[in-house]
């Protein structure tokens, strides 16, 4: 049976998945605030913030991938417009749609669990094809 959702995942996996998209967010979004003279220091924790419970959320199955792909697109080409005359964040938009896609090519399947299936209501019940 195949169970998405938030079931036994290594602590482990959730704290360096929040740490990758800790420095991440923070490097993306204090990297936008520079390039459009901003505050530095409160952009980068909201970024670290925004990105380390997307891919907390990610890494447990509660949170779709191509989110946080457009998330990091729109991020990384916000920080890099005003080298290309962009300062309205036009590529940001143009570019979110194609960071969902390159997101949606890394969902996952779904962990397996055997002996459990999921209702429609969400409850979790034992299967009878052990």
């Amino acid at each position: 049976m195949i169970v998405r959702g938030p079931i036994s995942i290594p602590r482990r996996k959730r704290v360096v998945a929040s740490l990758i998209g800790v420095v991440l967010g923070a490097t993306l979004m204090g990297g936008v605030a520079y390039t459009h003279y901003g505050n530095i220091a409160f952009s980068a924790v909201i970024g670290a913030v925004l990105l380390g419970m997307l891919c907390d959320g990610v890494a447990i199955g509660t949170m779709n991938t191509a989110t946080l792909g457009a998330v990091l697109f729109a991020s990384f080409f916000s920080m890099i417009g005003p080298g290309s005359d962009d300062y309205m964040g036009i590529e940001a938009i143009v570019m979110a749609p194609v960071g969902a896609w390159v997101g949606w090519q890394f969902r996952g399947t779904g962990r397996k669990v055997k002996g459990v299936e999921k209702s429609p209501t969400g409850r979790e019940f034992p299967s009878a094809d052990f």
